[in-house]
């Protein structure tokens, strides 16, 4: 009787093994990969753009745009008083700042 609720027991724990590698293996992954996306159809662009505060998030318009090309997943609230206040007004980056700018926000 011990043996089949030892053998259970231990098919439950690799299933959990399992699903815990896989989901902190895909969690790890997707950011990233989806940040070098960005920032590469970013320099691809011959654009200005300009960052701002959108939804109280990091957003980068293109300049002259009402609607952001993209919103990072940086609350303002998180950020140093300094950078809020620019993100406030806004600040214009040309097509070679711009990679800088999402890889210093995003880490």
């Amino acid at each position: 009787m011990k043996k089949p609720i030892m053998i259970i027991l231990a098919l439950i724990m690799l299933a959990g093994a399992i699903f815990v590698s896989y989901s902190l293996t895909s969690q790890k992954n997707s950011p990233l990969a989806e940040q070098e996306e960005v920032i590469t159809a970013f320099a691809n662009t011959s654009k200005e753009y300009t960052v701002k505060e959108f939804n109280d998030k990091v957003a980068i318009f293109a300049t002259g745009e009402g609607s952001p090309d993209l919103i990072l997943d940086v609350y303002v609230f998180t950020l140093p008083e300094a950078d809020r206040k620019m993100l406030s007004a806004g600040f214009r980056v040309s097509k070679s700042e711009i990679t800088g700018v999402i890889e210093d926000y995003t880490g």
